[in-house]
């Protein structure tokens, strides 16, 4: 990875809705400057820990989106005209968790005008990639088009 190119990107970057989404005073936001970019353990970072928590949250939403809308229909008191009634909905402690924090998400998303679709996608996905949070899964544009990987012994994208 070319951290020096992408410092350069994301100093100038600057999103007034990204303040509003975490409910961060403008001018403090404003005040924050990206001074360098390093490799650290996630785990030991907070900012890192959120843009993890971000890439999660995209992945799980597309891989368990199915589970997710029985869940919400659940929540919302309806069943299924076709669901066997016999049939319980046990939720694990992890989706107990997780699926009204994909909701709480997708809510803000939709009150900060932010273009994220979820239902629509089957998965989060911004619509608009100029708004200042993204979410997209790697389509190949070209037969001979692919994504890029992770090589684990020289800790670059290959």
């Amino acid at each position: 990875m070319d951290w020096q190119t992408l410092g350069k990107c994301l100093i100038s970057k600057k999103h007034k809705l990204a303040a509003d989404l975490f409910g961060i005073n403008e001018t403090d936001f404003i005040k924050l400057k990206l001074k360098m970019i390093k490799v650290v353990e996630s785990h030991k970072e907070v900012f890192i820990q959120v843009a993890d928590y971000f890439a999660g949250l995209g992945a799980y939403t597309y891989g368990h989106f199915e589970k997710y809308k029985e869940w919400e229909s659940a929540q919302a008191g309806q069943t299924s005209l076709f669901e066997d009634k016999k049939v319980v909905k046990n939720w694990s402690n992890s989706e107990k968790i997780r699926f009204p924090l994909i909701n709480s998400f997708n809510n803000q998303c939709k009150n900060k005008t932010l273009t994220v679709g979820l239902n629509s996608t089957k998965g989060l996905k911004t619509h608009d990639p100029s708004k200042p949070i993204n979410f997209w899964m790697y389509k190949p544009q070209h037969i001979l088009d692919k994504a890029p990987r992770y090589s684990n012994e020289d800790t670059k994208f290959i």
